[in-house]
């Protein structure tokens, strides 16, 4: 595991700006959401990315405030983050993904025998009203999925607020648990909770054995790729 860069500096930021960071995502989803239905598109296109708007609006608060907390408070995204690309780390996050497919589909399994059922997703829920509305919608969310998403979620929970466990003396199990809890729960998707909850671990490993929140990015995205090329060709 690589050594945090200059270990002994402790940014200002903390879980005030985790807490901070998801208010502020719900806030903006709930007024996008008020306001696409009181003064939103007729049209079916207008409609469709409408749906896809309403996907965006809330990183404004995802990724926003994170990216103004290391500016303000801290030396950076880059550094307090730790948003690193080296080869390794674009490997490790690959084979992550691929674990995390793997962990995911299994658990998927589990549920859907349980529950008798089989379930979908948020994300397909808007794609099914898109897919015959507007081609180029579709394209656009299936891009929100594969490069978006990942960017975005792991600023907020393998950046932001998994550097806060650290900061406030987490033990490293600890903070990738912690973390891909409140990932999983903030895509408000109960049945689907466990399968997210086995994927964030997952991408949670990756960004304590190598330190970089570019790994858990780059396994969120070989996560997040199936299910992109499957909307992109609906």
């Amino acid at each position: 595991m690589s050594a945090p860069a200059d270990a002994d500096r402790r940014p200002g930021w903390g879980f005030g700006d985790v807490g901070v960071t998801l208010l502020l995502a719900l806030l903006l989803a709930s007024v996008a959401a008020a306001l696409a239905t009181a003064v939103g598109p007729q049209s079916a296109t207008g409609k469709a990315w409408a749906s896809v708007v309403l996907v965006v609006v809330p990183w404004l608060g995802l990724a926003g405030w994170p990216l103004w907390a290391a500016w303000h408070k801290g030396d950076g995204p880059v550094s307090d983050y730790r948003l690193r690309f080296t080869r390794p780390d674009v490997g490790w996050g690959v084979l992550g993904g691929l674990a995390a497919l793997v962990a995911g589909a299994l658990v998927a399994a589990v549920v859907t025998a349980l529950r008798g059922a089989p379930f979908g997703s948020a994300v397909g829920d808007v794609a099914a009203e898109t897919t015959s509305a507007s081609r180029g919608a579709l394209v656009a969310l299936a891009l929100t999925a594969v490069v978006g998403a990942p960017v975005v979620e792991e600023l907020a929970f393998r950046g932001l607020f998994y550097g806060a466990l650290e900061k406030f003396g987490q033990p490293a199990l600890w903070c990738v648990v912690w973390s891909s809890v409140a990932f999983a729960g903030f895509h408000f998707e109960l049945v689907r909770f466990p399968v997210l909850l086995a994927i964030g671990l997952v991408i949670g490993v990756v960004r304590w054995r190598t330190g970089s929140t570019g790994a858990a990015m780059v396994a969120h995205l070989t996560v997040n790729l199936p299910a992109a090329v499957a909307l992109a060709t609906m």
